[in-house]
């Protein structure tokens, strides 16, 4: 990430604290007085470091975001938000690289399990955070669906999907 040299002469460098709560270090707009460019914060409260880039005192551009629980998002943002296209990391070792609306999976983009006994990863549509739409289905075995997926019952780690088996075609297993 680089910072636009014409928005160097209004920005200065800056160390915040909020009460004790957030700290931030980075650029500051003299101007509208508010984070912009570059900087990192530390929510000492949720635990969520955020380094990245910033508008209007939020997080706006790319970055990536620690959180207290051991995830972590590496992508864009908008509006606070995780917006566009980015990778997010459980802390199972499972990830989903794709396209995200208003911070849920939405639109295409690949889950992968890392220690499923079944499933290896799955390619297609998203929706509401939830695998939807047309998609294909890897298997540990080798053996590949690609179907019209229902929504999965569990959008936290998409441990189990409902296809159709009518609506399923096989292809032949990756040697």
């Amino acid at each position: 990430m680089t910072l636009d040299v014409s928005l160097k002469s209004h920005l200065q460098l800056r160390q915040l604290w909020s009460g004790s709560k957030l700290m931030y270090h980075g650029y500051w707009n003299k101007v509208t007085n508010k984070r912009e460019g570059l900087g990192v914060s530390l929510n000492i409260e949720t635990d969520e470091i955020y380094q990245g880039e910033w508008l209007d005192n939020v997080y706006n551009g790319k970055g990536r975001l620690l959180f207290g629980s051991g995830e972590i998002y590496t992508g864009a943002f908008a509006a606070n938000m995780i917006e566009g296209k980015g990778v997010f990391r459980f802390t199972n070792g499972n990830s989903y690289d794709g396209e995200w609306k208003k911070g849920k999976r939405e639109g295409k983009g690949t889950y992968t399990w890392l220690r499923s006994d079944t499933y290896k990863r799955y390619t297609g549509d998203f929706k509401n955070n939830q695998r939807s739409g047309k998609g294909s289905m890897e298997y540990k075995d080798g053996s590949i669906y690609t179907c019209l997926l229902y929504t999965s019952p569990s959008p936290r780690d998409l441990s189990t999907s409902r296809m159709p088996s009518s609506a399923c075609k096989k292809k032949k297993k990756k040697k």
